[in-house]
This record gives C-alpha cells, sequence and structure tokens, in this order.
C-alpha cells in the first residue's frame, strides 16, 4: 500500500538524504547531479577516457622524440643508443651489443622530457587527466621503440643484444630488454606525476579548477566542492593523493641516496672505492672484507684490474640499517593524508621500493656488470620483502595514531 509520501534517495558523494520529487534533481546538499552516471563516489575512476588529452600530449611527444631519437648532435644527449652497424663503438664488444656511448647518465634527459611534458599538460588542462597522461606516455613509448628498430635497421635481433653503457673509462653491461622497459615504464610514471604536480599547484595559485567532464571552470576556494557547480559532475576522486605519494617517493629516494653515499662508509656497508688510489675509509672496507669474506660483497670487473672503480658493501646492514627510510614515508601519509590514505600509502610502499632499485643501480654501483646486474637484482628482490614489510608496518601504526573523522567526505580536505 502506497502512502503518498515522497521517496527517498540518498547521495552517493556526500551520503544526504533527497526527498525524490524535488523538480531539481541535484543532491540538495553537495549539487552533485542525481541522475548523473558519474553520481557516485568512484565517478573519476569510471568516467570516459577524454581522448583529445591523449591525442595532444602523444602528438607534442611523438614531435620531441622524432627529433632527439634522429637528429645528429641532438640525439647524443637523449640516451643515444649505437646499433651494431656503428662499427667504432663495437669493436670491443664479442658478441656484438648495444651501446650508450654517454654513459647512463643520458637516460635523465629522456625522462626530463616526460616531466616537462607532464608538467606543461598539467598547467594547460589543470584537471584530473591523469590516466590521459598516462595512456599518451604509453603510446610514446611504443613510437620510441619503433624509431630504436628504425635506426637498428629493423634488426629485432639486437633485443637480445647486452646494452653497454660507457662512463669514462667504466662500462656497465645491462640486460637489454629489462633495462629498455624500466626506463619506459619511468618514463610513464614521471609522465603522469608530473601532471598531477602542476595541476596541484595550478589549483593552488588560481583557486581554481577545470571540470573533467564539461571542461568549465569553478572556484576551489574557501571550499572545493563535491560536484561541478555546470554539470552536476561528481568531483571527488578515490584515487591517489599524489599531494603526498609525489613528495613522499621524492623525499625517500633522496635519503636513501645520500644516506648510502656518505653514510654507509660510516656504518660500514657501503664502500665506493678507486682500486688504484685506496682511501683511507676504502682501506678500511677492504680489511672489513678480508675478516667477514662470506658475508660481504666486493664489485668490481676483474679481480687483477684495478683501473675501475668497484663497490665493497655488506648485505645484511644495508638491507636492515635502511627500514627507518622505508617506514617512515607510509607511516606519515596513513598518520596525516586526509584522503584515500590507505591506497596512497600502499602505492608509496612499493614505488619506494622499485625506486630505491633504480637508484642503485644507476647512481650508486650497482650495475657495472652483467654479473653484477643479476646478483644485486637478487638482493633487492629479498630487501624489497623487509622494506615493503617495514612500510607496511608504518601504514598499520600511522593509521591507528591518525585522528578519527570523515576526512573523504570534506571537500576543504581534499588536499
Amino acid at each position: 500500500m502506497t502512502t503518498g509520501m515522497p521517496e527517498k534517495q540518498f547521495c552517493g558523494v556526500c551520503g544526504h538524504e533527497n526527498l525524490t520529487s524535488y523538480d531539481d534533481d541535484r543532491c540538495a546538499s553537495c549539487g552533485t547531479l542525481m541522475s548523473s552516471e558519474f553520481s557516485t563516489e568512484s565517478s573519476t575512476e569510471g568516467r570516459p577516457i577524454q581522448w583529445r588529452w591523449v591525442g595532444l600530449f602523444f602528438g607534442v611527444m611523438a614531435a620531441v622524440l622524432l627529433v632527439v631519437t634522429l637528429v645528429p648532435v641532438v640525439n647524443q644527449w637523449f640516451m643515444f643508443i649505437a646499433f651494431p652497424k656503428w662499427k667504432d663503438y663495437l669493436q670491443a664488444y664479442s658478441p656484438p651489443a648495444m651501446v650508450l656511448p654517454n654513459g647512463m647518465i643520458s637516460v635523465v634527459p629522456l625522462m626530463l622530457l616526460y616531466v616537462v611534458g607532464g608538467l606543461l599538460m598539467g598547467f594547460i588542462a589543470n584537471r584530473a587527466i591523469y590516466r590521459e597522461m598516462a595512456l599518451g606516455a604509453v603510446a610514446s613509448v611504443l613510437l620510441l621503440w619503433l624509431l630504436w628498430l628504425v635506426r637498428s635497421g629493423f634488426a629485432f635481433k639486437v633485443l637480445a643484444m647486452p646494452v653497454v653503457a660507457i662512463a669514462d673509462t667504466v662500462s656497465i653491461k645491462l640486460p637489454p630488454v629489462m633495462f629498455l622497459l624500466t626506463v619506459n615504464i619511468a618514463c610513464i610514471l614521471l609522465a603522469a606525476g608530473s601532471c598531477r604536480v602542476a595541476v596541484m599547484i595550478a589549483e593552488k595559485l588560481v583557486g581554481r579548477t577545470n571540470c573533467y567532464t564539461c571542461g568549465k571552470s569553478f572556484a576551489i576556494r574557501p571550499k572545493r566542492p563535491l560536484a561541478c557547480p555546470c554539470c552536476g559532475t561528481a568531483q571527488l576522486s578515490r584515487g591517489l593523493n599524489w599531494a603526498w605519494a609525489a613528495p613522499t617517493v621524492a623525499a625517500t629516494l633522496l635519503l636513501f641516496f645520500l644516506t648510502v653515499s656518505f653514510l654507509g662508509p660510516r656504518a660500514k656497508f657501503y664502500y665506493r672505492c678507486e682500486f688504484t688510489k685506496l682511501s683511507d675509509v676504502c682501506r678500511g672496507g677492504m680489511e672489513r672484507y678480508y675478516e667477514k669474506r662470506d658475508d660481504m660483497y666486493l664489485w668490481r670487473s676483474d679481480k687483477d684490474d684495478n683501473t675501475q672503480p668497484g663497490v665493497i658493501m655488506d648485505p645484511y646492514r644495508y638491507v636492515g640499517l635502511l627500514v627507518p627510510l622505508f617506514f617512515l614515508g607510509p607511516f606519515l601519509i596513513a598518520w596525516r593524508c586526509r584522503r584515500t590514505r590507505f591506497k596512497t600509502a600502499g602505492v608509496t610502499i612499493l614505488v619506494n621500493w622499485i625506486g630505491a632499485t633504480m637508484v642503485a643501480m644507476i647512481g650508486l654501483g650497482f650495475a657495472q656488470f652483467e654479473g653484477v646486474f643479476m646478483l644485486s637484482l637478487r638482493l633487492h628482490m629479498v630487501a624489497g620483502m623487509v622494506w615493503c614489510v617495514a612500510g607496511a608496518l608504518g601504514l598499520a601504526i600511522g593509521s591507528k595514531l591518525a585522528p578519527n573523522m570523515e576526512l573523504d567526505l570534506d571537500p576543504g580536505m581534499m588536499d
């Protein structure tokens, strides 16, 4: 039996109880269009992909990659790869190898291109287009592989050849596909992350943002609305809180590099030495290695060749003493982050481990030649389990200490 009373409907964004008999189909509390397909909490994750932003980013990156890959002189600075037909670089290598004549440092300018591209797109769009940025970056990476194949004369067999990075008198031999894919994945993550940083900065500077559905600009001060005032699309995102994730990961990796580089010798777990002219610190490291030979590593290309630098390390101290670095970031996010703290802290745990492995390989001499690369990769697989457990512990403790309030529904605390 019907009572004639108007039916009630709860808003999927703010939870407000609305009467369905209203002529206006918007939530009376937050303004979300109740009949919209984007009126639920997962609206920003279920929205259609805006392909114009994918195409714009891909078009810009495609033009830049064509220049930095194919134009002589310019391409020397952007991960220039000398393929087997460049005989001058390959006389010393048997079997033939792909060569980075300018060393591992040439990878950095290529990554910076994606950082700059992500920043520019973020400032131009001033809206949440992170999925679009990731898709555009994936497309540009596929184009980059095509350009590499073009320069190699479509010799697909070169992908099975090792990559040799030359820096001064040091050469580092790397597994080909793993190395190239690692660089590609880093470029994709940098593009999406830098776009998020740019959007965050733009919103702070102008106090406005653009709706990712209708594109209309609206004010986010003094409080960010939960729905677009123009089209009623919910603006609440359950995605990662990049305002916390990006600085936390950057700070963790910087502290990781500085701790290993400068505190490693003092804590007796890492020494990077020139064997032609041993310093007092490295002499101490050598003495420690001879005392604990079974528990330490001495990495250099040839035990009888003292012309190339090497690394002395204690893997147990290396893994154990760096645990606080991987505990601190997730702990702070879980304790102080005001939106999607569990998802943000969880992803931060994983990215910290992957980033630290890359920093060790590229910046700390953990990949000087193929044998060392595989050994250090196995070391960081084991270290990853310990460091991720430390991060998970930090997340659990931080969430226990966090204030108990409905942070996800307060538009003033979106960031």
